[in-house]
């Protein structure tokens, strides 16, 4: 018995000591945060967003019913509606014709066509994820992996207890199949989660929490699934913030304003940690590396090419690039 309380105690001391990370002040470099959309878009409540790299667009959804098109300057193009309690979204590469969009009680994922403008499957999640009705799933992303069959998997979030819940998914090896496969629920150390976005060229799961307005980012282990080391914790600017996305060095954040509508904001500059897709289209090539050389030997904290956040665009930062060769997508 006091072999087992010791234990008990030990497993517990650890589980602390793994999230007590404080927050740190959001990095000054990326402030002042500029609205994207100049300004409130009334009655859209953004609860996710993605980058959709071949269309060179966002896709955002909102929790009452509206799939909305938006230009990378911010322009919006469409709102399509959409039936359902829709709460984040996600890309995979090598579906270009397919959004995958996160839905809110039953928790489940939409297989959508973004040509005809049709559900084509949904996969139901609630074996695993069955939040209350405004606690359920709320985040989503795609984890690519070239050595998986379906080429990565899912990871969905949920507001109420702030885990992250992983599924593969008969993404390519089937048109029709709606079959599910857990493998594997981990702990974030907070709740009340509210979206995710996986950055392939730094291998870092990046969580907010809107009533904390606070960014995590996570390692992720492939071999381990249940191994999601925390790098840190930020404060976010602003609030209500619903949707995230890192592309490159920027950052933008959706926010959800309830019946005021919704927003989108974007963060120049965002670097917390190595980042050597300098064009930001989430893979590391020759497009990188002309960025890179063009500010070679420049200083300053704003350069796009430097990679390591050292102020100087100089040989280290090509080092890194050159690890990082052909890498994402």
């Amino acid at each position: 018995m006091k072999a087992n309380i010791k234990s008990a105690i030990l497993i517990g001391l650890f589980l602390i000591n793994q999230w007590a990370i404080s927050a740190s002040n959001f990095p000054a470099s990326a402030l002042p945060g500029v609205s994207l959309t100049n300004g409130t878009i009334d009655k859209k409540e953004f609860s996710g967003i993605a980058w959709h790299n071949s269309q060179q667009i966002f896709y955002l959804v909102s929790d009452n019913d509206y799939l909305t098109k938006m230009s990378a300057a911010g322009q919006i193009l469409s709102h399509i509606p959409v039936d359902g309690n829709m709460e984040a979204v996600t890309m995979i590469p090598g579906r270009n014709d397919f959004i995958y969009i996160g839905i809110e009680d039953p928790d489940s994922i939409y297989e959508y066509n973004i040509n005809t403008n049709q559900i084509t499957r949904v996969f139901d999640l609630t074996n695993w994820m069955d939040g209350p009705d405004n606690g359920g799933l709320e985040g989503l992303t795609f984890v690519p992996d070239s050595s998986n069959s379906e080429g990565g998997l899912f990871y969905a979030g949920m507001q109420d207890n702030g885990r992250v819940y992983i599924f593969r998914l008969p993404i390519f090896s089937s048109r029709t199949s709606t079959s599910v496969t857990h493998l594997q629920t981990v702990k974030t150390g907070n709740n009340e989660l509210s979206d995710m976005c996986y950055s392939t060229t730094q291998n870092i799961l990046y969580i907010i929490y809107d009533k904390h307005d606070l960014l995590a980012a996570f390692r992720l282990n492939p071999t381990n699934l249940a191994s999601m080391t925390l790098l840190g914790q930020w404060e976010l600017p602003g609030t209500d913030q619903e949707g995230i996305v890192v592309k490159g060095k920027e950052l933008y954040i959706a926010e959800d304003y309830g019946g005021d509508g919704g927003e989108v904001f974007r963060y120049n500059h965002f670097a917390l940690f190595d980042q050597p897709d300098v064009t930001g289209d989430n893979f590391v090539d020759l497009a990188d590396f002309a960025a890179l050389s063009a500010d070679w030997f420049k200083t300053g904290n704003a350069l796009t090419g430097n990679i390591n956040r050292d102020s100087t665009v100089n040989l280290t930062d090509l080092q890194i690039l050159s690890a990082n060769w052909l890498c994402g997508r």
